[in-house]
Parts: structure tokens; C-alpha cells; sequence
């Protein structure tokens, strides 16, 4: 996966330093000289750097360099001099990397970026770091501007940078480039959480954060499905990247928290975008209703989370289509009651027969808020489930070790007993899959001394089974950094 996603991202960026049109005249080339053939990167790079007369080995140590890149930026400005220096740190190796940029004075205008002895202004600038250090030099700059870097994620890296709260809401209100308003939004809500977890006193909501999310449910302009993107709390399992040790019952307390609130606050909005994103039309899986279906079901969750449970029913009943009666029972998933019971019992007397649909079933169940490790056993003597099907194993006990992060991290350890189990039965049938499901217990080091003595026990346990296979023992040893 790291492979083709990388790789993905570099062809990405070679379009953005030749341009489309260079792309294509490098495209042309390459299958001219390679159409039929088995043909290495060098290959392809080759063809790039033939047709646009382009120096391409700079950027070859993309291929040659493995981690993610970390770019230092440091930025002052000098209301005397009018000038905006931006310092861009990057190592220990330099790459060639493109960082798109703009800056936005205080009332959302992008500003015209004219570099130290040059002419010409463009608004928004492709900046080439080629160096470990390099300074660029902005004049003519009034105010202190909002600086818009790695705009459209111009380049696979990592950006350290101090960003003020204010800052990250400007950008989110009001940055033109979609990538880095969501970035904004996703860093301002992630400080937040952060903040309520690591804090002493009551839990609270920064108002600035119900005020960006309204501003951004009131633009009748906005792109539906990144809306729908831009206003998700982050999942337990990317705030856990942000926290050492993993605090299970913190981050799971402060992240409902916060959805309560936003729902509750936002409420009429998000019953004006439920209403506004309604398409009479019969349904087609084309860009703009998918967008619709994408924000009028998020808005439904949020209603449901503020107690709109009767209004989820009756689009689950209602439903059209599988999206839109997916995006009910989710809505309703959490929240125990009759209407969730009706909604779960009809789905499954409707798709009792369409193994792939009822997939959805047990995963929705198995992610649901609430759900523990007895309760999983009870989904498996479902008559549709089958331990043998590597679907119903993802379905199941796959969503659950991976995303219910508090219904399987409990306290004493029983999700974690019953993944060990269940991947002993699996080990001798499927190895593969058995190698994959243990992987949520390998990251035991990272959690808080109780729950990372009771993960290295179920490892432990497994790494002395008799006949353990050959990749279930690779992922455990490594997991448990010893060799048998």
C-alpha cells in the first residue's frame, strides 16, 4: 500500500512542476518508447525529463528515500521593510520539493506574492525547495498576512510550523485551496481535543469552533462533499497518534463530548443543510448527488447525536437507496433505543439473504458506541456470520479491534482476549488474515501500563503456540521485538 501510495503522490507532483501540458508530452513519450514493454521508474522518469528538457535527478531522491519528509517553517514580517521572509528547513538529505503558496491579508483577499528582484505578482506561487535551508523574501506587504503553504498537499511531507488558534480559524473560514482549509479545520479541532484531554476542569467547546463550523453550513457555494469532510470530529485512532500513552477512556470521553456539543449548537443548521441537500431526482452515482448524499447524511448523524432519532427512522424506511439507508442506520447506530432496534431488524429481514450487504450489518454494529467484547461473541453465533469467510472476519472482528477503540481496549483486557482466540482458530485455515487481525495488539507499547501488559500478554500467548505460522509469527515477533 505504502508503494502505490507514494508512488501515486510523486506522479502527482511531477505533474505539478512540468505542468499539464509538460505531463502529457512526457506521458506521450513514455508510451512511445515503452507501450508493451517491462520498464523500471528510471524508465519513466526518463521520458519525463527527455520531453521537457528537465533536470530530473534532483528529484530521483524521492525513490531513494524512505520516511516522510519534514519541512521546518519559520516566518517574520517586517511592517518597515513591507517584507514576508519565509525560512523552509528540510533533512538531513534535501529533496526537490514544491510547496505552493499563497498569503491572505485580514480580509480573506489572497495578496500578490512578488519575490526579492523580480516582476510579476501572482497570487498563489509554486516554491521550489531545493536546498537543506532556503529563504524566500516577499515585498510589498502591508500587514502581517495568514501564510497558505502546501497548498492542494503539493508535496507528500509533513509540516512543522506554530499556527495560532486564530490563524487555523481563518484558514478554515476562508482559505480558497480545499486541502488546506480541511488541514486548518482538522488542526483546530485536534488542538482542541487535545486540550480538553490533557486539562484539569470541566469539559467545554472553544466557541470558535461552532462559529467556523456554522460560517462553513451557511456557504451556499460550498463543494457539499467536502463540507461533509470538513465537519467530522476526528476518529479515536487519529487522536491516539497525537497522545503518548494512548489515554482510552480520555480521548473517547473529550471526542463525544465535542459531537454532542456541535450537534447540539449547530442544530438548526444542520436540519437547513439536511433539507437543502434533499434531490428529488432519481438517484445516479454521479459527482454532484454522491456530494449530497454526503452531507445530508452527516447532517443526519449530527441531528440523530442532538435526539432527531425519529427523523433517521423515517429515512431508513424511506430509503431509495442503500447510501441513504446506510447513512440512517449509522446515524442510529449509537444511540440505544426503539428506533435503532426497528432500524436493525428490518435491515437484516431485508438483506438476510445478500451476504455482502449484511457485511454492513455487522460492521455498523461492530463500530457502534456501547459495544463490548461479549457482545461481539453474541454477533458470531449469528446464523449469517461465518467464520470461515474473510469478509465476515473484517466485517466483525476487523472493524472492532480497529475502530471501536473503547469497546475493544477495555479495561481488563477482554476485547483482547477474544481477538487472541479467535486468531488462534484462524491461524492454521488463513494465515493471512490471521497475520492481519493480530496487528492491532503489536502497538501495545504505546498505551498506558494496564492495557499495554494485558496486549503483550495475548502476544506473548500466541508467539508460544505450537505450529503459529509463518506470517502470524513474523508480524508477533516483531511485535514483541524477539526472535523464537
Amino acid at each position: 500500500m505504502t508503494v502505490y501510495n507514494k508512488g501515486g503522490e510523486l506522479i502527482r507532483m511531477l505533474r505539478l512542476l512540468l505542468g499539464q501540458a509538460g505531463f502529457r508530452r512526457g506521458m506521450d513519450l513514455y508510451f512511445a518508447r515503452h507501450d508493451g514493454q517491462a520498464v523500471r521508474v528510471e524508465d519513466f522518469i526518463a521520458a519525463m525529463e527527455a520531453a521537457n528538457n528537465w533536470e530530473a535527478a534532483p528529484f530521483m531522491g524521492w525513490y531513494q528515500q524512505a520516511g516522510t519528509p519534514v519541512v521546518e517553517v519559520q516566518e517574520q514580517w517586517s511592517p518597515e521593510k513591507k517584507e514576508f521572509r519565509l525560512l523552509l528547513k528540510q533533512g538531513p538529505k534535501a529533496l526537490l520539493i514544491p510547496l505552493l503558496t499563497a498569503l491572505y491579508n485580514s480580509q480573506g483577499h489572497a495578496l500578490p506574492l512578488t519575490l526579492r528582484k523580480e516582476k510579476g505578482a501572482p497570487c498563489e506561487r509554486l516554491l521550489l525547495l531545493e536546498e537543506e535551508t532556503q529563504e524566500f523574501v516577499f515585498q510589498n506587504i502591508s500587514e502581517k498576512p495568514i501564510l497558505s503553504l502546501l497548498r492542494g498537499f503539493s508535496a507528500p511531507v509533513k509540516l512543522r510550523k506554530k499556527t495560532t488558534d486564530e490563524e487555523l480559524a481563518f484558514l478554515f473560514a476562508r482559505d480558497q485551496d480545499p486541502f488546506n482549509r480541511w488541514e486548518a479545520g482538522q488542526k483546530l479541532i485536534t488542538g482542541k481535543l487535545l486540550e480538553q484531554l490533557y486539562g484539569s476542569g470541566e469539559l467545554t467547546l472553544d466557541p470558535r469552533l461552532p462559529q467556523a463550523w456554522r460560517q462553513i453550513l451557511e456557504e451556499d457555494q460550498a463543494d457539499p462533499a467536502w463540507v461533509a469532510l470538513a465537519l467530522q470530529v476526528p476518529s479515536p485512532g487519529m487522536l491516539a497518534e497525537e497522545v503518548q500513552p494512548i489515554l482510552v477512556e480520555g480521548i473517547c470521553q473529550v471526542r463525544e463530548f465535542f459531537k454532542h456539543e456541535l450537534a447540539i449548537q449547530l442544530k438548526p443548521w444542520f436540519a437547513q443543510s439536511y433539507a437543502r441537500m434533499q434531490d428529488p431526482a432519481a438517484y445516479q452515482f454521479e459527482a454532484t448527488q454522491v456530494g449530497k448524499r454526503a452531507l445530508k447524511n452527516l447532517a443526519l448523524a449530527y441531528l440523530a447525536e442532538a435526539g432527531e432519532l425519529a427523523l433517521a427512522l423515517e429515512q431508513f424506511l424511506q430509503a431509495s437507496n442503500m447510501t441513504d439507508q446506510l447513512g440512517a442506520l449509522s446515524a442510529l447506530i449509537d444511540h440505544p433505543g426503539p428506533e435503532r432496534d426497528q432500524a436493525l431488524k428490518e435491515f437484516e429481514r431485508q438483506w438476510e439473504k445478500e451476504p455482502l450487504v449484511m457485511n454492513h450489518w455487522f460492521s455498523l454494529q461492530a463500530g457502534s458506541r456501547g459495544m463490548d467484547a461479549d457482545k461481539i461473541q453474541n454477533l458470531m453465533k449469528h446464523v449469517a456470520y461465518d467464520p470461515q469467510n474473510p469478509n465476515k472476519l473484517r466485517s466483525l472482528l476487523g472493524v472492532f479491534s480497529n475502530r471501536n477503540f473503547k469497546g475493544f481496549h477495555q479495561a481488563e483486557g477482554q476485547g483482547y482476549a477474544l481477538l487472541r482466540t479467535q486468531i488462534e482458530s484462524i491461524d492454521p485455515k488463513n494465515p493471512q488474515m490471521a497475520a492481519r487481525l493480530v496487528q492491532p495488539l503489536i502497538h501495545f507499547r504505546k498505551f498506558e501500563g494496564p492495557r499495554q501488559e494485558l496486549m503483550q500478554k495475548e502476544l506473548k500467548t500466541l508467539f508460544a503456540l505450537p505450529g503459529i505460522s509463518k506470517n502470524l509469527y513474523e508480524i508477533v515477533a516483531k511485535g514483541l521485538g524477539q526472535e523464537k
